[in-house]
């Protein structure tokens, strides 16, 4: 990273969503190392971090604690998994990532062995992602 890794910025996880954005964006801008958010009590630091991490390209990102008391590591991990698929999601949605690479392969269902068989032999065919065309 290029960025002085000793600065960083944080924000209340509570403030308004286009705060969020906007701290994370202008902190990115200017260079520093992370930005960050809390975690107190109700608030949820994993969804306000998601709000930064869709605004953000470079920066560091993190979560400043996260109370062990009032949510375990199961809900922990399902909140990074909830807000990372979200973030993706959005970032596809919004046209800044584009997928049609991924597919490289599409096949009818009458074709099912062939598709099978492309992806069992992805490093002779180059198969990434194999769907199903319903379309005929």
């Amino acid at each position: 990273m290029t960025a002085d890794t000793a600065t960083g910025f944080a924000v209340f996880a509570g403030v308004a969503p286009e705060i969020i954005r906007a701290s994370a964006r202008e902190a990115e801008a200017r260079g520093l190392a992370s930005f960050w958010v809390n975690h107190p009590g109700p608030v949820d630091g994993l969804g306000s971090l998601a709000h930064a991490a869709a605004e953000t390209r470079r920066i560091d990102l993190g979560v400043g604690v996260i109370p062990l008391h009032t949510r375990g590591p199961e809900a922990i991990v399902e909140g990074v998994r909830q807000h990372g698929i979200q973030h993706y999601l959005d970032l596809v949605a919004d046209g800044r990532i584009d997928l049609t690479g991924m597919l490289t392969h599409t096949f009818t269902l009458d074709d099912w062995r062939d598709a099978f068989t492309t992806l069992a032999t992805q490093d002779e065919t180059g198969a990434i992602k194999v769907a199903f065309d319903f379309r005929g």
